[in-house]
C-alpha cells in the first residue's frame, strides 16, 4: 500500500519549495525571504493546513486556563554534564519564557547518579514537570508519568506514554541530504553522537534512511576526534553531532593536520549555537536544532495538558533550520 503524504508535502509541492522552508514559514522564522513566504502562505490557505504546533497552541489559548504554581523542569545527568550545556539553558530558557506569562515558578531539578527524584518533586510541591530525555530508571519514569508530564527530545518511538516534544528528525534528514546532494558530495562521514541517547538515536536512524534513499554514501565514526581523511581523497563532507562540546578541538585538529576546512571538506555541525561558532570560523553553515522553541512548545503542552488531564496524549514536532555563515561573494 503506498504511504499517503502528510499535508506539508502538499504545500510544499504547491509552493514549489522544500518540506523544511514551509516549517519555517509556519514557525514565523525571520530568515525567510517575503516572496518565498508569501507563496507558501498561499499555498497554506489554499489547502487549509494548519501546523499541529498551531493547533496545539490554539487550543491552550482558547480553553479555559488552570491554576498552576509551580513546575519541575527535571534533567537526568548521570554523567554531571547535561545540566550545563547549552541545550538544558536554551531548553529552560523556552521553558520559562512561557512560565512568565503566567507567573508560573519554574524549579530546576537534576537526577543524579542515584536515580532517584527530588523530594520537592515526590512530596507534592509541583503541579507538573517537563523532563529532559528518557530517564534509565523505570522507577523514575513510573513515578513522573503519574503526574501531568511532558517528555522533551526523546523520540517518536520512546517512550509510549506521555505528551512530548521533540525535534523533526525527518525535517532534519530532508535538510542535511539536500544540503550534500546541493554541493555534489557522495560520501559523507557523521561524526559523533551516540545510540544510547534516544533523540540521537531516531536522528542517525532517519538521516541513514533519507541518505539511502538518494544515493548518498553515510559513514557513521565514533572516535571521529581522532579521524581525518587524507585530502587526496577527494572532497568529502563531515556532519558533526554534538558540535557544542567538541566542535572547537575537532577544528584545531583539521588544522594541524592541514586539512582547508574550504578547499578539503564540507563541515555541516548540528547542536552549536550560532555565536560560538562565529568565534571560531564564521563562514561555516549549520542546523539549528531550535532548542529555544522545543522548551517553549513543551511548557505550553503542560500547561495545556493540566487544563485537559483526561485528553489523548499529544507529540509536538519543532522544525530544524539551515543557518547559512558569512560566505564571500567568490563563494
Amino acid at each position: 500500500m503506498k504511504q499517503q503524504r502528510s499535508v506539508i508535502d502538499d504545500v510544499a509541492k504547491l509552493a514549489g519549495v522544500s518540506r523544511s522552508t514551509v516549517s519555517r514559514v509556519t514557525s514565523n522564522s525571520a530568515r525567510v525571504d517575503a516572496s518565498t513566504r508569501k507563496k507558501v502562505e498561499a499555498a497554506i490557505a489554499q489547502l487549509g493546513y494548519v501546523p499541529a504546533e498551531r493547533k496545539l497552541r490554539s487550543r491552550i489559548t482558547s480553553g479555559s486556563r488552570v491554576r498552576c504554581s509551580r513546575i519541575a523542569f527535571l534533567v537526568p545527568d548521570v554523567l554531571e554534564i547535561a545540566a550545563r550545556t547549552r541545550i538544558t539553558s536554551s531548553l529552560a530558557h523556552g521553558i520559562a519564557d512561557v512560565l512568565q506569562r503566567d507567573n508560573i515558578e519554574m524549579l530546576f531539578c537534576k537526577l543524579d547518579h542515584n536515580g532517584e527524584l527530588p523530594s520537592t518533586v515526590t512530596n507534592g510541591q509541583i503541579d507538573g514537570i517537563i523532563c529532559k530525555n528518557w530517564p534509565k530508571s523505570t522507577a523514575v519514569i513510573e513515578a513522573v508519568s503519574r503526574m501531568p508530564h511532558v517528555w522533551c527530545l526523546a523520540s517518536p518511538v520512546k517512550p509510549r506514554i506521555g505528551d512530548q516534544v521533540y525535534c523533526d528528525n525527518q525535517i532534519l534528514a530532508q535538510i542535511v541530504v539536500d544540503y550534500f546532494k546541493s554541493r555534489n558530495v557522495n560520501k559523507v562521514y557523521f561524526c559523533g553522537g551516540n545510540t544510547i541517547e534516544l533523540s540521537q538515536r531516531s536522528r542517525r536512524e532517519h538521516i541513514s534512511d533519507q541518505a539511502a534513499k538518494h544515493g548518498l554514501e553515510l559513514e557513521f565514526v565514533e572516535d571521529y576526534l581522532n579521524f581525518f581523511p587524507s585530502p587526496s581523497n577527494g572532497k568529502y563532507a563531515i556532519l558533526l553531532e554534538d558540535a557544542e562540546v567538541n566542535f572547537y578541538h575537532f577544528y584545531l585538529q583539521m588544522l594541524h593536520h592541514e586539512i582547508d576546512v574550504k578547499r578539503d571538506c564540507i563541515i555541516l555541525p548540528l547542536n552549536i549555537s550560532r555565536e560560538q561558532l562565529a568565534g571560531i570560523d564564521d563562514s561555516i553553515d549549520m542546523i539549528e536544532l531550535n532548542h529555544d522553541e522545543l522548551g517553549r512548545a513543551a511548557a505550553e503542552l503542560l500547561i495545556w495538558r493540566l487544563a485537559n488531564p483526561t485528553a489523548p496524549c499529544r507529540r509536538v514536532m519543532i522544525a530544524p533550520e539551515l543557518i547559512e555563515g558569512k560566505h564571500s561573494p567568490a563563494e
